[in-house]
C-alpha cells in the first residue's frame, strides 16, 4: 500500500488559500483606507548643511527614484518655506538649495521631495545655525604669548587659540613704511615679521569657521598690540646692573643698590632708543618695593642734559604701572624714583610705546 505524508498532501493547499485570502485582504484594505493606494517618492538621503553669514546651505544626493522632480524645504514651525525644482538626473548628483535673508538662529528644516502629482516622500529633519555679528561678537583672537625684538625683525610667539579659530591674519608696517599682511595658521606657533618699522603696531584678528562645511569665514575685531621701543636697547642707571629692566622678561628684575637708595633717596633708569622715536607710554613692572616709593617721574631728552617731564606721580605706583602723555619724539627716556622709606625695590620691566 502506498503511504502519503499528511503535510506533503495539504501544504500545496494551505498556500493556495493563504494566497487567495491575503490577496483579497490586501485589495479590500486598499480600497477601504486609501482609495487608489498610496505613492511615495524616494526621500532626501545624505544630507549635509552648510551654515553662513546670513544664509544656510542644504545639499542631499538626487537619489535613483525617477520620479523625483522637486523638493520644499520648511522651516520656523512651517511659517517658511520654499520649493525648487530638482533637474538633477544622475543618483549621485547633489541637489542644493540656499536659503538667503536668514536671521540669526539655530533652525529645524524639514524636507520632503516630490513627484510631478505632488506626491510627497517621508519627512526628513535636519537642524542647521546661521550666523551673524552676535557669533563675531563673542567669538575672540588668538592671543601672543611673547614678542622678541632682534634689529628690524619681530618674532611673535602665539598661545593655543579657539579650536573653530582656523588662522589669525597678522597686519604691520615695514621699515619703508609699506603696510604688509601675512598669515599663521592655528596649528603653528611662531612667526617672524621681518623689517618692522620701529614704533609701530602689530595689528591681528583671528578667522573662524564654526562648521568644517561653513559657507563663510568670520573675523573677530582687530586688536593693536605696539612693538617696545625700549626692548633690548642700552640702558644707564644710578646704580647696579639695570639691563634685565630691557630684556622683555617679568622673572629678572633691577635692584639698586642700598648705597644709592639712601644717599638722596632718589633712584633712576634711563633708555637710549639709539635715534629720536614718537611715543606716548612709558610702562613699568614691579614685584617688590612699589610700595615704598613716595612719587615718581618720567623725563625725555635728546641729548640727556636738557630734560622735559612727561609725567609725573606723587604716590606709589601700582604693581603695573601706566604712565600715558602726549607724543613726544625723544631719543632718551628717564624713569627717576623718589623713596620715602629704604628697602629693596625690585622693578622687572621698563618699556616704551606709541601707542594709537
Amino acid at each position: 500500500m502506498q503511504k502519503y505524508s499528511v503535510s506533503s498532501l495539504l501544504l500545496p493547499a494551505l498556500l493556495a488559500v493563504l494566497f487567495i485570502s491575503c490577496s483579497k485582504m490586501d485589495a479590500s484594505f486598499k480600497d477601504y483606507v486609501v482609495p487608489g493606494g498610496i505613492t511615495y517618492v524616494g526621500r532626501a538621503d545624505s544630507i549635509n548643511v552648510h551654515p553662513g553669514r546670513g544664509r544656510i546651505k542644504i545639499t542631499w544626493l538626487r537619489g535613483t527614484d525617477p520620479k523625483t522632480t522637486q523638493a520644499v524645504v520648511y522651516w520656523n514651525n512651517k511659517a517658511d518655506s520654499l520649493v525648487f525644482p530638482i533637474t538633477q538626473k544622475n543618483p549621485k548628483d547633489t541637489v542644493s538649495v540656499l536659503l538667503t535673508n536668514m536671521q540669526e538662529n539655530t533652525y529645524t528644516f524639514n524636507i520632503y521631495t516630490m513627484d510631478a502629482d505632488k506626491n510627497r516622500s517621508i519627512r526628513v529633519d535636519v537642524q542647521g545655525t546661521v550666523y551673524n555679528t552676535v557669533y563675531e561678537s563673542v567669538i575672540l583672537s588668538r592671543p601672543i604669548g611673547t614678542v622678541a625684538i632682534a634689529g628690524d625683525d619681530v618674532t611673535l610667539t602665539w598661545l593655543a587659540g579657539d579650536t573653530a579659530s582656523f588662522s589669525t591674519e597678522i597686519n604691520y608696517v615695514n621699515i619703508a613704511g609699506i603696510e604688509k599682511r601675512t598669515y599663521i595658521a592655528a596649528n603653528e606657533s611662531l612667526i617672524l615679521l621681518e623689517d618692522v618699522q620701529e614704533g609701530s603696531s602689530v595689528t591681528f584678528r583671528s578667522l573662524y569657521k564654526p562648521s568644517p562645511l561653513s559657507l563663510d569665514t568670520f573675523y573677530t575685531a582687530y586688536v593693536s598690540r605696539p612693538l617696545n621701543m625700549a626692548l633690548a636697547k642700552p640702558v644707564k642707571q644710578s646704580s647696579s646692573s639695570a639691563t634685565t629692566l630691557v630684556d622683555g622678561s617679568l622673572t629678572t628684575f633691577w635692584q639698586p643698590a642700598a648705597a644709592d637708595r639712601t644717599d638722596d633717596k632718589k633712584v633712576w633708569v634711563t633708555v637710549d632708543l639709539k635715534t629720536p622715536r614718537a611715543f606716548n607710554q612709558v610702562k613699568h613692572y614691579w614685584t617688590v618695593g612699589n610700595a615704598l616709593i613716595q612719587s615718581y617721574k618720567v623725563l625725555a631728552s635728546n641729548d640727556e642734559a636738557v630734560w622735559e617731564t612727561l609725567y609725573e606721580k606723587t604716590s606709589a605706583p601700582v604693581l603695573t604701572e601706566d604712565a600715558n602723555f602726549n607724543t613726544v619724539t625723544k631719543r632718551y627716556v628717564r624713569l627717576e624714583f623718589t623713596i620715602k622709606t629704604d628697602g629693596n625695590l625690585n622693578i622687572t620691566e621698563v618699556e616704551v610705546y606709541n601707542k594709537k
